[in-house]
Order: C-alpha cells, then structure tokens, then sequence
C-alpha cells in the first residue's frame, strides 16, 4: 500500500542538496466518461439526458481557446488539434472545468515547492510533452499554467502514436498482445472473471451501451462508469450501486497483476523509463541520445508529461511501491492514482557530486532518496519490484 503522511516531504533546499532536473508525470484531472453508456441508439431520450448534463460540465470553449494559443500543440505528424466541440464523442472522454481548475491548482502547488529551483530560469528550460487526447493536453496546458509565470508561453510536443511512450497501450511496442497472452495463460484471469461474471451480465444488462454491444465490454469502462459518477455525485442506475467496490477493485487487481509480471511490466514502462534515464544522463554527459526524446530537448530543468492512470501505476509498481500486493483481491481507491495525480521524479546532487533520485506524489514522499546508481532495474529489467534501500 502507499504510505500515508500527514506532512508534506522536506524541499531540496530542506535536504541540502541541488536539483538537477525533475519530471513531472501527471494523470490528466477529471473528466466525462469514455462513452455513453445509456447510447443504444441517437433517439434515445436517456442518451440526449446523458450528453446534457456532461456538457454542462465542459470548461468554457473560450478558457480552451486561450490556453491552446499559450501553450500549443506541436504534433510530429503534422496534424491539426481538432475543435472540441467537432471532436469524436464529444463530450465523453473530455475533461470537466473540476478537472481543468484541478491541474491548474496541482501546477501552482508545485511552483510553490520548487520556487527556489525556479529562479532563473527560463522557458527553454521548460520541456512538456502529452499524449495525443483533448483531456490530456488540456490537463497539460492546465498545469502550466498554474506553473510557469503569466507571460511564459512554450509549445506542448506530441508524438506519433508508435513512439509515444506515454501510452504504450496505444503504440506498437507489444503491451496489448503480452497482456492478452497473459490473460489467457494465468489461470488466475480466469477464476477472477468467473467470480465476477454475474456482475458483469448486469451491467451490460442494465447500461444501454452494453447491451447492445456486449462484445464491447471491458472491465477499465465499467469502472470509468463509478469513477465518473462519483466524481461529480452523479446518480448511478440503481441495480448497480452495490457493484461499485467489487468492480473498481477488479479493475486494479488486474492491472497490478498485469504490471506485476515481469514481460508486461517492462513492457508497460520501460519506454517512459528509458526517457528519464536519458534525461538523467545527459545531465551527467554521459548519453547518447534516444528515439524517445530529441537530443535537443534533453538539458532541461523540468519536464512536464501529461498522460494517463495506466502511465502512473506500472511506474509506481517498478518502484516497489506496492510490494504487498496480493494476488486475490486489491483496493482501488488506495493503489489507483486519482484524477491530476502528480510524480515528481527529482534527480538531485550533494557537494561530492553523488547523484540520487526521489518520487513524491502530490507533495509525499512515495519513494525515498535513493543511489541514482541503484535504480537501473528500472530500465534494465533486474530486480524489478524491489525497493532499492534508502540513503542512511
């Protein structure tokens, strides 16, 4: 389980080292469900109901507009942002003004803890990078905001799906087929999902969406469903309510074990894993370069990604974090990183000039200063899931 802390960790300045660089990797803030799950047809009074009332939690398009202008996006494919309003789905799968003000707060939060780190710098000192999602580049641009000084603007770069190693559910890298091999092949899948069959007969029972496409199940939507729901106090179809804990905490027994298994897990966060390695090198002299980051945006002092619950988590499990997971059963609302989540990963020096690194999650130590030296399993692969031990 995560640590819990009533206080915030100690600054740089409290430990009495210097920041080199620290990456940002954030969770987009709150937003609409993926679809609409009482859509069985467009005429259907329920769905219109359903997109009424979502869209009358949207941020104001001219808010949108203004932060887009600040901190634009520049895709490597050439593509154009689409309009939100024009966008597919919309407005399922987007984020809420809740979650726009959300990261704008995180953002400040964090300019507040590194304000002695921030002096001098200047905006060629600032990298940010997302995925290719409406929510998640304004989450970004968000976050910025509540960052970097009012008359600071820089571009948010965007890559191309296959060499976004922000989403590796969605590049080429294998993820997908390790973990529908793994979900065949461990036998645990298999007794989990008997157990919960009945629930899901009644979801895609009582949600329109599923029950006319039932072959469009997945266990991720339907805890989406809650999570949404709760979020916003959103009343839920009344013969799902007791299904909330059972299904949310499904969903992160899944997941863990997924990221658990050693194959699917490098999968899952090595890409991300060897970005902050490069970042981390390069401050050191000693890289090469990578595909995953142009050489030129290396020497930065802080990097901001905006991504996803499934770019957070298998990162926090290669840290150990979760070291007494078990096999049977897990708990969501305690392992699952929330809307606008944020990890800083500090890459920080003594006056021997020994490197370390520290995670803090919204201000907490999660994982302690460390050896820079001792987390090679990250990218490496060995000794995956093993706290390394703590500087004396």
């Amino acid at each position: 389980m995560l640590p819990v802390r009533s206080k915030p960790a100690p600054t740089v300045q409290d430990l009495g080292l210097r920041l080199l660089n620290c990456v940002f990797l954030h969770r987009h803030g709150d937003r609409t469900p993926s679809v609409n799950f009482y859509a069985h047809s467009k005429e259907s009074e329920k769905a219109k109901e359903e997109i009424n009332w979502w869209k009358a939690k949207m941020p104001p398009i001219k808010k949108l507009e203004e932060l887009s202008k600040r901190f634009p996006a520049e895709e490597r494919n050439g593509h154009q942002e689409t309009e939100i309003e024009s966008s597919a789905g919309y407005p399922f799968g987007h984020l809420t003004q809740s979650g726009l003000k959300h990261l704008h707060e995180q953002g400040s939060k964090m300019r507040k803890r590194y304000r002695n780190q921030l002096e001098g710098i200047q905006p060629k000192d600032i990298y940010a990078q997302s995925t290719n999602f409406a929510r998640t580049k304004e989450s970004c641009r968000s976050f910025l905001e509540g960052f970097l000084p009012p008359e600071w603007s820089i571009p948010i770069h965007v890559l191309e799906k296959d060499k976004d190693f922000l989403n590796p559910w969605e590049s080429n890298n294998g993820l997908s087929k390790a973990v529908q091999e793994m979900t065949v092949l461990d036998k645990a899948f298999e007794v989990q999902e008997e157990k919960h069959q009945h629930i899901r007969e009644s979801i895609c029972k009582h949600l329109p969406f599923y029950n006319a496409n039932p072959e469009k199940f997945l266990w991720v939507y339907s805890g989406d469903y809650y999570v949404c729901h709760d979020s916003h106090d959103r009343e839920l179809h009344e013969e799902l309510e007791d299904y909330r804990d059972n299904v949310l905490n499904h969903v992160a027994w899944r997941f863990l074990r997924w990221y658990h298994n050693e194959k699917v897990g490098q999968l899952a966060i090595g890409d991300f894993a060897s970005a902050v390695k490069y970042i981390f090198e390069a401050e050191n002299g000693n890289s090469i370069g990578a595909d995953v980051l142009p050489e030129s945006h290396l020497m930065k002092k802080f990097f901001v990604f905006s991504a996803h619950d499934v770019t957070l988590l298998p990162f926090m499990v290669s840290l150990g974090i979760f070291s007494n997971y078990e096999t049977g059963t897990s708990d969501f609302d305690k392992v699952w990183p929330e809307y606008g989540t944020v990890l800083s990963i500090e890459h920080l020096v003594n006056e021997r000039d020994e490197r370390f690194i520290r995670v803090l999650r919204n201000d907490h130590e999660i994982y302690p200063l460390t050896h820079l030296s001792e987390l090679s399993f990250l990218w490496e692969g060995e000794e995956r899931n093993t706290l390394s031990k703590p500087v004396p």
